[in-house]
């Protein structure tokens, strides 16, 4: 017997036919089933008012916002670049939770406008709201680009790096946060996990003691404090500062400076500066101590002139009268006042205990105690 233009046997004919019988009803069920499922998007569409919106999330009810979200539609139809509407309708979706729409409005305004970076703001919501991470990291790179100054945009972007499982840049980018606004509350504590996470339980446990000096009575915390010693228990005490020093300073002066010995061979003159993330060298230094240029990783840092950028490095060694820290994190950066060689910040300073007496003229730094 022939099956087409195919030779086939009797009992092969029949079992091919039932097969195709059993498809053709797989196929019939199938045509009725999205039959309903369209009978009843169209019932809940008649109940609603045309208020639904479907997403790959499923039928979204945008309720109490159903006629503001109409009515900015209505105008971005009638004046397609009116930024602040954009804005306005694509915070209202992410609120009510339609994310793909927020996102597929933005799109159509970039095509037709061009860039808008608020807009972004608003994709990098709805992106991460989607677990779609990579894509919120590229709108906050894009926002980074156009403002690398805004601490915002990095631990945005950070967060997306976290999510993702990319636990170095995540770190990276929180770095950068911090470097640009040291008084950030919870930041900090992101970048102790990252590090921990990372297999650097060492820079945690500096990153954790930078964090304890800008806010000292949280380090009672009882979460803080197991933290801590989980950290202490890796074993960093290469890392912890070792002496004391005494720097005196005239009550009226509006900075702290102290000399330094960097490396064991270079003298320098440095403001005390508790703002700072990292000690911070002028370029004439590092290139007295013989510290490449282009070594570590760049990082930009805020400086009296404004937003500048800088190269990460480490040197051996710091010692201020009988402190001492070894393998110190600094910001090399091509300029800073006259009759300044740096600024001895927080990658020393968080090493020790310190104590400022402003009415004796004292700042004494001790190693820290058990």
């Amino acid at each position: 017997m022939f099956d087409g233009m195919e030779e086939v046997c009797p009992g092969c004919l029949l079992t091919r036919r039932g097969k195709r019988g059993a498809r053709s009803m797989v196929l019939l069920g199938a045509a009725l089933f999205l039959a309903s499922l369209g009978a009843m998007y169209l019932g809940y569409l008649w109940r609603t008012g045309g208020r639904g919106a479907y997403s790959p999330q499923g039928l979204i009810d945008y309720g109490k916002k159903t006629d503001e979200i109409n009515r900015l539609k209505a105008q971005i139809a009638a004046e397609p670049c009116d930024r602040r509407k954009i804005v306005e309708l694509g915070d209202t979706l992410v609120q009510v939770g339609d994310y793909r729409g927020a996102l597929n409005g933005n799109e159509a305004f970039f095509q037709k406008c061009g860039p808008y970076s608020r807009l972004l703001w608003v994709s990098y919501g709805a992106h991460k709201s989607l677990s779609e991470f990579d894509a919120a990291a590229a709108d906050a790179t894009r926002l980074i680009e156009e403002d690398p100054g805004d601490k915002d945009y990095w631990w945005w972007r950070g967060l997306a790096y976290e999510e993702k499982g990319d636990f170095e840049k995540a770190a990276a980018d929180y770095r950068q946060a911090i470097t640009l606004e040291p008084l950030l509350r919870s930041i900090p504590v992101n970048l102790v996990n990252m590090y921990e996470r990372s297999g650097k339980p060492c820079e945690a446990l500096l990153a954790l003691e930078e964090y304890f000096l800008r806010y000292p009575k949280l380090r009672q915390e009882a979460r803080l404090k197991t933290l801590e010693d989980r950290l202490e228990a890796a074993g960093c005490d290469e890392l912890a500062g070792k002496g004391k020093a005494v720097v005196a300073f005239s009550p009226s002066s509006d900075a702290i400076v102290a000399m330094v010995r960097i490396n064991e061979r270079e003298k320098a003159r440095m403001v005390v500066d508790t703002g700072a993330t990292a000690v911070t060298l002028s370029r004439r230094l590092a290139s007295r101590l013989g510290l490449p240029e282009d070594a570590g990783a760049s990082i930009f840092v805020r400086t009296a002139g404004g937003i500048r950028p800088a190269r990460l490095t480490v040197v051996d060694q710091i010692d201020l009268q009988g402190a001492r820290a070894r393998h110190v994190e600094v910001a090399v950066v091509d300029t800073l006042p006259d009759g300044v060689d740096g600024l001895l910040g927080l990658s020393f300073l968080s090493r020790f205990e310190m104590t400022l007496r402003p009415g004796d003229g004292r700042l004494e730094i001790a190693e820290r105690r058990p």
